[in-house]
């Protein structure tokens, strides 16, 4: 079994998530995209990006990246 991850970077507006669900299907892993998840807890990234700043924004993404670097055969 290989627990290996992907992660892909860059960046917004350069088809991550596109081709991260493209990738994960071809490669037969779980796909999880940390801009979802964040939209799914927080709303909209530019509106609390707007409300409380890049730096709260990092922290919650960080805690976000965390979570999901324990996941394995993840892109």
């Amino acid at each position: 079994m290989n627990k290996t991850n992907i992660v892909l970077i860059g960046m917004p507006g350069t088809s991550k998530s596109t081709c991260g669900k493209i990738l994960a299907k071809k490669k037969n892993m779980l796909f999880c995209d940390s801009d979802g998840i964040f939209t799914e807890q927080f709303g909209s990234i530019s509106a609390f990006f707007a409300a409380y700043g890049e730096d709260l924004f990092r922290v919650e993404e960080g805690k976000i990246l965390y979570l999901l670097s324990a996941k394995k055969e993840t892109v």
